[in-house]
Formats: C-alpha cells, sequence, structure tokens
C-alpha cells in the first residue's frame, strides 16, 4: 500500500505543478480528477477487501489495472510535455520565435522543436482522449455491480 501511495502522490506533485503552465494547465486538471478518482477507488478495493465486497476487486481486476495503467501512461506524457514546454520557450526565445504561426514555422525547419511539439501534442491528446474517461470508469467500478455472478446460469436461456 505505501509504494502505491507514494506512486499517487508523485503524481499529485506533477499535476500541481503542471497547474501553473498555462498551456497545460487545463491537462493537469484532468489528471489530477483522475488521479482522485483513482485514489478513492484504491482505497475502497483494501477496504472491500476485507470481507463480503470482496468480490468487486476480483470482478474489476482487469478493468482497475487498465485504469491505473492508463494513468501512469497520461502522468509520464503530462510530465513529458511540461518538460517540452520549457525546452520549446528557450528555444523560442533564442530564435527570437513569437506567436503560433511563427512557432508552426519554426517546427517545420527544426526538428527539436517539432519534437516538443510532439510531445507536447501527444500529451494533450492521451489526457483528452484516454485520461478524461477515468473518472467515470471508476464510478462504475464504485457501483459494486455483482450481477456477473449473482445471475443464474437458467437466465442466459440455453
Amino acid at each position: 500500500g505505501e509504494n502505491v501511495r507514494n506512486l499517487l502522490q508523485e503524481i499529485g506533485k506533477t499535476a500541481a505543478r503542471l497547474q501553473k503552465n498555462e498551456s497545460l494547465q487545463k491537462y493537469a486538471a484532468i489528471l489530477g480528477e483522475a488521479l482522485q478518482a483513482v485514489g478513492e477507488l484504491t482505497k475502497n478495493f483494501g477496504l472491500w477487501s476485507g470481507g463480503s465486497g470482496l468480490v468487486i476487486p476480483i470482478l474489476n481486476a482487469r478493468p482497475y489495472l487498465m485504469i491505473f495503467g492508463d494513468l501512469m501512461v497520461g502522468w509520464q506524457l503530462l510530465q513529458a510535455a511540461g518538460i517540452a514546454v520549457e525546452k520549446l520557450q528557450v528555444i523560442y526565445q533564442e530564435a527570437g520565435v513569437e506567436g503560433k504561426a511563427a512557432q508552426r514555422s519554426l517546427a517545420r525547419s527544426n526538428e527539436e522543436v517539432a519534437f516538443y511539439e510532439g510531445k507536447i501534442a501527444a500529451a494533450k491528446y492521451f489526457t483528452v482522449e484516454v485520461v478524461n474517461r477515468l473518472k467515470s470508469q471508476c464510478q462504475s467500478i464504485e457501483m459494486q455491480e455483482k450481477v456477473a455472478v449473482e445471475m443464474l446460469d437458467a437466465s442466459f436461456g440455453f
């Protein structure tokens, strides 16, 4: 439990740090919301495993691992995006580039700029398309649905 707690704290630190970054702020907020949902679900898995609720973590082991994995990937991508934003600020300043059009033009001719822009784009895409769904996936598990083990074999209509 302690290692998972420490890992979740590290993710929280990243989300808090990136909240201060104007270009990544809304993505950091999504990561923070997902982190809160995954942290709550993780805590509840521990509570449920002590009694009759044990079936919930068992039924949802795979979905939980997928959720946790997606949180990890989102965290790593956003960490990389944070570094990329810092690197690009220096490059743009040294090149005297201002404005989106000039930055995009530089990315076409500068492989390093294109690389960092790609890191940022990947993080934004994954955060919006994958990390953004984690809260609702956690909420589904939190409903503690047991129909998969409560349904009678006869109900399958064979």
